[in-house]
């Protein structure tokens, strides 16, 4: 809030006293006050202390999650693809979007991939290179010296 928000609603002998009441719970760590240009805005230490606490712990959440070492068996890939599918409305999905869904190492994740390629159950297309970002590229799969960035499984059961 800026100091005129502050004073807002304030009358009489209250509204003199804003400087000394903001400077007060300055000084009681109750208030962070922050300068942009010439405007000084103060903000509730409470608010700002919940949302630092909130970002750590999901920080520390995010550094304790181990990475799996391998790829999920063939299951838990055919219900993850099942989720993009639905997401994306396509039976076509993007290989690291799977690969996201899974929280499987692209390279296991791609390994897997071409098996299921072997074995007929997987059919990767090339997908639309010039329109993909960095992270659609990592996940091509070079099959017949061209990237492949999509996957569709053939049978989901």
């Amino acid at each position: 809030m800026s100091r005129k928000d502050l004073e807002r609603g304030c009358e009489g002998e209250i509204r003199k006293k804003v400087d000394e009441a903001v400077d007060w719970l300055v000084k009681e760590r109750k208030l962070l006050r922050f300068r942009r240009g010439r405007n000084s805005y103060c903000v509730h230490a409470e608010h700002v202390k919940a949302l630092l606490v909130d970002e750590e712990a999901r920080r520390i959440e995010r550094r304790e999650t181990p990475i799996p070492p391998q790829v999920p068996g063939r299951p838990e890939v055919l219900d993850a693809y099942r989720c993009v599918k639905e997401r994306l409305g396509y039976s076509n999905v993007e290989i690291c979007e799977l690969q996201k869904e899974l929280g499987a190492p692209m390279d296991k994740m791609k390994a897997f991939l071409l098996e299921e390629n072997r074995q007929g159950n997987a059919v990767l297309s090339l997908g639309d290179w010039s329109l993909s970002s960095e992270e659609i590229r990592a996940g091509a799969i070079e099959l017949f010296g061209k990237p492949h960035l999509l996957v569709r499984f053939r049978d989901e059961a």
